[in-house]
């Protein structure tokens, strides 16, 4: 997390750091981008970027931060809509999050996937240091629906459909002329385990 003094600076300060650090970010994947042009476009010193950050990579998950948030909300309203029926939602979630990822002015989460990696979708994921992202999709899915009854046996099917949304979303971003195979490859893969785990298999 950034330091207290830099949420001491003013908005306007604090507002020309973030956008330095999210258009470099955008242009570039995160190991090419470079702290130098952030630095510059921020229009700080060095010295000064060091009492805000530790480095490059505590701002990178600062920036992810707002866009869990916005990820969480999309898959809370979702998963409401559809009733709690969480292969449903998840469906929902996989297209909403494609058409976004579309828009030209969605760099940046664009090379958020193509940043992705074990140590991002945790961070990227994670609501609270205690908690896990399927810990924060439990409350809100109709449990009652699953042959499952174990909130930890739940927790795994859970975990184990975001990395597959996670793996499946990498895929369309690194590979966008083919995202109707990828969709329905996704969409396949969710079948089979509504297959599995939903009561009455359908």
């Amino acid at each position: 997390m950034p330091s207290k003094t830099f949420y001491n600076l003013s908005e306007e300060k604090k507002k020309k750091i973030i956008l330095a650090a999210k258009e470099e970010f955008s242009k570039k994947l995160y190991q090419e981008a470079s702290l130098n042009q952030i630095i510059k476009e921020s229009n700080i010193s060095r010295g000064s970027f060091y009492m805000y950050f530790n480095d490059k990579e505590e701002l990178y998950f600062y920036l992810l931060d707002e866009y869990k948030s916005k990820f969480e909300k999309i898959i809370k309203n979702t998963i409401e809509k559809n009733n709690g029926e969480v292969f449903s939602s998840f469906q929902e979630f996989f297209s909403i999050i494609s058409i976004i990822l579309k828009d030209k002015n969605y760099e940046f989460e664009k090379n958020i996937f193509k940043n992705m990696n074990y140590f991002i979708e945790n961070q990227l994921l994670k609501k609270e240091p205690d908690s896990i992202p399927e810990d924060y999709i439990y409350e809100y899915i109709d449990k009652e629906k699953l042959v499952l009854t174990k909130k930890e046996e739940i927790l795994h099917l859970l975990h184990i459909i975001i990395m597959l949304s996670i793996n499946n979303l990498t895929r369309l971003i690194h590979n966008p002329d083919d995202s109707e195979i990828v969709k329905k490859f996704y969409n396949d893969q969710l079948l089979l385990l509504k297959k599995a785990f939903y009561k009455g298999g359908k």
